[in-house]
C-alpha cells in the first residue's frame, strides 16, 4: 500500500511580509503592478497576459502595455468569459497550437507545495473556461511563442551578491504534434527526461539580471523592505525581448528581522494527472540520490564552494559522463563535449578541506568579519572575470559565423591582468592554446589601432582546434577552478 504521508511540520519562523513563500507565488504580480512614488509598475519588467485565479473565480488580469511602457491591472466585468477567450485563443505563430498554460500551486498535508501546469489548445482553453468546475488558485497565461524551434525557459537565482542564470529547452519541437502538449511545451515545471540544460548569451543574461535589479528596488520602494532570495522565469520571443513569466520562491527582510523562513532548493512539480505525492519507501533513497544529483550539477554550473559544502554529499562523487547541452539561435553552446580535463585537475585541487562540524558548514565564512568580506570580493571578482571573457567568446562565435571571416583579434581589459595576476592569465591562455597577435598580422592590423600587444590576442581562423563554444566553457571551467583555490585559502 502506499507509504502513510509526513505529518505536517511545526513552524518555528514566521513570514516577514504575506509574499514570502515557494512554488507559484500568484501575489507576485500585484506587487510588481503597485504605482511607486512616480505612479509607475515596475520599470522594465514585461509580464504576458495572465489572469489570476482565486476560489474558482478569476480575481484579476494583468497585461503589459506596450506603449506606456508599463502593467497594468483589468478586474470586474473585463474579466468574462468571451472576452478571455478571444484574448488567449489567438496564436502569433499559426503553425502553433498551444494557446495558453494554466499554473496552480497548493501545499501538501506536510505543508511541502507542489506546483503543475498544463498547456492548452483553443479547444482546451474553451473547456477549461466553459466546463472546468473547479479551477484551483493559479495563472492562466497566454502562452509566448518562443526564439526557436522548442520551448524554451531561462531561470534566474538572485541574492545580492550573486545572480545565476540558467536555460532549459525541451527535447521537442513546438509543432511535432505527435506528441501531447505538454510533453512539447514542459521544461523547469516537469520531468527532467522532457527538456536539455543549456546556457544564455551575455547580451539575454545582462538583460535578466537587470530586471531582477529593477524588481528589487521596485519592491524596496513600494513595500520598504529588503527581497534577500528570489528565483524567476523568463522567456525570450522572436523579437529578442524579455518576458517574465512567474515567481517560484521570494525571501524578504526589512531592517530589524532577516528571513525566517528556510530555503526551498527542490521545488516539488508534478505532471497534471498526478493526484498525489506520496513516495514509496522503498523509492525514498533513489529520491535522495536524485536530490543529490542536483545539488551537485548547481554546484557544478556556479562553482559556488560555500553551496557544496553545505548541500552536496562528502560521500558521494558527481557521476562521470558527458555535459549534454542544447544549441540556440542565440546560444554558441557545445554539443556532447567531453568535460575538459583541466576543468577535472583544478576542480580537484579547489576542493575544500571536509570540514568536522557539519552543522555550521554554510556560515564558517560569516563568524569572522575579515573572512567574509574576503569571500565576497572574490566571489565578485569571479563574477565580473567570468562575464568579461563571456563577451570576448559571445563576439568570437557571432564572427566565425560569418563567411568571408578571418581571425579573431580581442582585447582584454587591462583589468583582468589586475584581477588575475600576469602568471595566471598566461597560463590560462595557454592552456586555452589562445597565442598573442602573429607577427605576420601586426603591420596590417595595427594601422588605425591602438594595440597594446600585452592584451591583445588573435584566435586563429574557421580551421581553429577547437569549436568557439567549448572554448568558453573550458575557460569558465578554469575560473571557478582558481577562484575555488582562492576561496579554499
Amino acid at each position: 500500500g502506499k507509504a502513510a504521508a509526513a505529518p505536517p511540520k511545526e513552524r518555528s519562523w514566521t513570514k516577514n511580509h504575506p509574499l514570502e513563500g515557494d512554488g507559484l507565488l500568484v501575489n507576485f504580480y500585484t506587487f510588481m503592478w503597485k504605482k511607486n512614488k512616480d505612479f509607475q509598475s515596475c520599470p522594465g519588467v514585461r509580464c504576458p497576459d495572465t489572469i489570476v485565479y482565486d476560489h474558482n473565480f478569476p480575481r484579476g488580469w494583468y497585461t503589459y502595455d506596450q506603449k506606456n511602457h508599463e502593467l497594468k491591472r483589468k478586474q470586474g466585468k473585463e474579466l468574462d468569459t468571451t472576452s478571455l477567450y478571444n484574448m488567449f485563443s489567438r496564436s502569433s505563430e499559426p503553425s502553433v497550437d498551444i494557446v495558453a498554460s494554466y499554473m496552480y500551486s497548493y501545499e501538501q498535508e506536510n505543508g511541502e507545495p507542489i506546483t503543475s501546469i498544463e498547456f492548452f489548445t483553443a479547444k482546451d482553453l474553451m473547456e477549461f473556461l466553459n466546463s472546468r468546475k473547479t479551477k484551483k488558485e493559479g495563472i492562466l497565461q497566454k502562452f509566448l511563442v518562443p526564439k526557436g524551434l522548442s520551448n524554451s525557459l531561462i531561470q534566474a537565482v538572485w541574492s545580492p551578491r550573486v545572480c545565476i542564470v540558467q536555460r532549459k529547452t525541451n527535447r521537442h519541437s513546438l509543432i511535432d504534434k505527435k506528441y501531447p502538449a505538454y510533453e512539447r511545451a514542459v521544461t523547469y515545471e516537469g520531468p527532467s527526461h522532457y527538456s536539455e540544460d543549456g546556457i544564455c548569451a551575455p547580451k539575454t543574461t545582462g538583460q535578466i539580471k537587470a530586471i531582477c535589479s529593477s524588481i528589487v528596488q521596485h519592491f524596496q520602494n513600494t513595500e520598504h523592505k529588503n527581497i534577500t532570495r528570489m528565483v524567476l522565469y523568463f522567456k525570450v520571443d522572436k523579437a529578442d525581448q524579455v518576458w517574465l513569466l512567474w515567481c517560484g520562491s521570494i525571501r524578504i527582510s526589512d531592517r530589524q528581522h532577516q528571513s525566517q523562513m528556510p530555503l526551498n532548493l527542490s521545488p516539488i512539480f508534478t505532471s497534471p494527472d498526478e493526484t498525489s505525492q506520496s513516495r514509496d519507501p522503498q523509492s525514498e533513497g533513489q529520491h535522495q540520490q536524485d536530490l543529490d544529483d542536483v545539488d551537485r550539477h548547481q554546484y557544478q554550473l556556479s562553482g559556488d564552494i560555500i553551496f557544496k559544502r553545505a548541500h552536496c554529499s562528502p560521500t558521494s562523487s558527481p557521476t562521470k559522463g558527458k555535459t549534454k547541452t542544447v544549441r540556440h539561435a542565440e546560444d554558441p553552446v557545445v554539443e556532447s563535449e567531453d568535460v575538459p580535463a583541466i576543468a577535472l585537475q583544478d576542480s580537484a585541487q579547489a576542493e575544500l578541506p571536509t570540514a568536522t562540524a557539519a552543522a555550521g558548514e554554510a556560515e564558517w565564512w560569516a563568524r569572522d568579519p575579515n573572512v567574509k568580506e574576503q569571500y565576497l570580493q572574490i566571489r565578485e571578482e569571479l563574477e565580473l572575470v567570468s562575464q568579461l571573457f563571456n563577451d570576448v567568446f559571445y563576439e568570437a562565435y557571432s564572427h566565425f559565423l560569418r563567411h568571408d571571416s578571418g581571425g579573431f583579434l580581442f582585447s582584454l581589459p587591462g583589468q583582468v591582468k589586475t584581477l588575475l595576476g600576469e602568471a595566471n592569465l598566461d597560463a590560462l591562455l595557454t592552456a586555452l592554446r589562445i597565442t598573442p597577435v602573429p607577427q605576420e598580422k601586426l603591420t596590417k592590423l595595427s594601422r588605425g589601432l591602438d594595440l597594446d600587444l600585452g592584451l591583445d590576442f588573435w584566435i586563429d581562423g574557421p580551421h581553429h582546434h577547437q569549436p568557439i563554444s567549448k572554448l568558453g566553457l573550458e575557460c569558465q571551467a578554469w575560473l571557478r577552478a582558481l577562484y575555488g583555490r582562492r576561496e579554499a585559502a
